[in-house]
């Protein structure tokens, strides 16, 4: 991802400090990233995509707009791998762009350290989908919320929240986040007046 946002900032002609004014991720976290010595969450990812004015998925891949009434499909092991500090995620459709929905599959292990200090919020709603394991959904104003394999949960993604292995090695969710309409109306808008 690191070579990836930078290509996209010089493209734009943005340097880092422009990118962290309008982001307000700080320049040394945005210069770590860039040189692969850090890696951000999908609520900054949402953060650099808006500040930058690209699509989500281009920050992983080469793509395109998906035109009316096409169909895309991914098959076993299709994902963008990106690792963060508290989960190995696999970006489905990268090289779509213009989606309302993200979706991705985390995997949480319980020999990973679990980095509790911040809350993951992002703007939108989420569904996620326990493929394997068990998952312990916890919310920062609610009671956690234990699902095993089979069991979903769908929220206000702008609640503070973390996913964490509930009970055995690993959990295994399928994590689709959605755009707010509002915000993707906007987006677009950008998009055709330029």
């Amino acid at each position: 991802m690191g070579d990836r946002l930078r290509a996209l900032r010089r493209e734009r002609g943005m340097t880092l400090q422009q990118v962290a004014d309008r982001t307000g991720i700080s320049i040394g976290t945005l210069s770590k990233v860039e040189r692969g010595l850090a890696s951000l969450g999908y609520d900054r990812f949402e953060r650099l995509a808006q500040g930058m004015d690209v699509d989500l998925a281009a920050l992983f891949a080469e793509g395109a707009t998906i035109a009316p009434g096409a169909v895309a499909a991914a098959r076993q092991g299709e994902v963008t791998p990106h690792s963060t500090e508290n989960y190995d995620l696999g970006f489905l459709f990268s090289e779509v762009w213009g989606k309302t929905m993200t979706p991705v599959i985390a995997v949480h292990r319980a020999d990973r350290s679990m980095n509790l200090d911040s809350w993951m919020r992002h703007p939108g709603q989420e569904f996620a989908y326990v493929i394997e394991g068990v998952l312990e959904l916890l919310f920062e104003n609610r009671p956690p919320l234990r699902l095993c394999a089979g069991d979903s949960a769908y929220f206000d993604s702008s609640n503070g929240h973390l996913y964490t292995c509930g009970a055995g090695e690993q959990v295994t969710v399928l994590v689709v986040c959605s755009t707010p309409q509002e915000t993707l109306i906007d987006h677009l808008g950008k998009r055709g007046s330029n």
